[in-house]
């Protein structure tokens, strides 16, 4: 059992971000990969939660951002599917969003049918719990994280998946001993992972041009 992921071994020279660093590059590469501002600020959110847990928010975003687009999920009670494996981003906004409604898992457990990159879906099940004021469990393939409003996860099993999973969110019927939130925290961020999420962010951006450059700076001197 771990109850909050321990830091990996990196190189001198890797790059270290505050938290909100983190949303505001996470913001501007989301959008720069296509996704909606208002998608933007959840990840952000998403990436911030992570990284505060000790979990993979870097590796876990750039999956998604560099990958297939994945499909946003169509709710029903039981059960969410789409046509194609469920982006875990849209999947865990809808399950805030659902979180009271007869297809949301307050009801009955919810099992979303092949979500890609399911890590990213945990800061939003997070907030399904504050939402509900109940505990959750969320679960995949060997993996269960219990979650408690305002808590930090506790998590057993191995966090990795390499392809679409079912993800099983589910109301929990106890409270448990839980860990609690580091009181200070700075992430260490791989050099080539910065460098790919400032590429995505950088399409945000407006290429320079000769019209532009002519119009840099004051129209006059300022010199009295």
């Amino acid at each position: 059992m771990s109850k909050i992921a321990s830091a990996p071994v990196l190189a001198p020279d890797d790059m270290v971000l505050s938290l909100s660093e983190i949303s505001s590059l996470i913001y501007r590469a989301t959008r720069g990969a296509g996704y909606e501002w208002g998608e933007a600020e959840e990840a952000a959110y998403a990436s911030v939660w992570l990284s505060r847990a000790g979990l993979d928010w870097a590796g876990t975003l750039l999956g998604l951002l560099s990958g297939a687009r994945a499909d946003t999920p169509l709710p029903a009670r039981g059960g969410w599917t789409a046509s194609a494996p469920l982006c875990p981003l849209r999947t865990g906004m809808a399950l805030a969003d659902f979180a009271h409604l007869p297809e949301g898992p307050s009801a009955e457990p919810v099992v979303c049918i092949a979500v890609a990159h399911p890590l990213l879906i945990v800061p939003f099940a997070a907030r399904v719990a504050a939402s509900l004021d109940r505990p959750m469990r969320l679960g995949w393939a060997g993996v269960e994280i219990c979650l408690e409003p305002e808590q930090a996860p506790l998590i057993e099993g191995q966090l990795a998946a390499d392809k679409p999973v079912d993800v099983t969110l589910a109301c929990g019927d106890a409270r448990r001993a839980m860990p609690i939130w580091p009181q200070f925290h700075r992430e260490h961020l791989r050099n080539v992972q910065y460098r790919d999420l400032t590429d995505l962010a950088l399409r945000t951006t407006v290429p320079t041009s000769a019209r532009s450059q002519a119009g840099a700076g004051a129209a006059g001197g300022d010199n009295d």
